[in-house]
């Protein structure tokens, strides 16, 4: 069983991961990745905080009588994110939809 969430989370979203059939008994996040958690037997929801930029945060799991520390990893990023996609034909402020 390997905790997992997507790759890439927005500042102030919703970061949620299940567990089961493990069991959570704690979780460490020395990098302050996480605020408002809610933590449920066999889940962990929280959302992004802190600083952007890939985190890790460490829960501690139970399945049956084997414990162990299993990492959550993920990069938070910007809400929303301008980003230039290098064609210098395009004008200041024009907008492109995707292609």
């Amino acid at each position: 069983m390997t905790p997992t969430v997507p790759a890439v989370v927005a500042l102030g979203h919703e970061v949620r991961t299940s567990l089961s059939p493990a069991q959570l008994l704690a979780f460490n996040d020395p990098q302050g990745a996480l605020n408002n958690y809610a933590v449920a037997p066999a889940s962990l929801t929280a959302a992004a905080a802190g600083a952007l930029g890939h985190r890790t945060v460490f829960l501690k799991v139970q399945q049956g009588q084997m414990v162990w520390w299993a990492p959550l990893s993920f990069e938070i990023r910007p809400a929303f994110e301008i980003i230039f996609d290098g064609d210098p034909k395009r004008r200041a402020g024009e907008f492109h939809g995707a292609q």
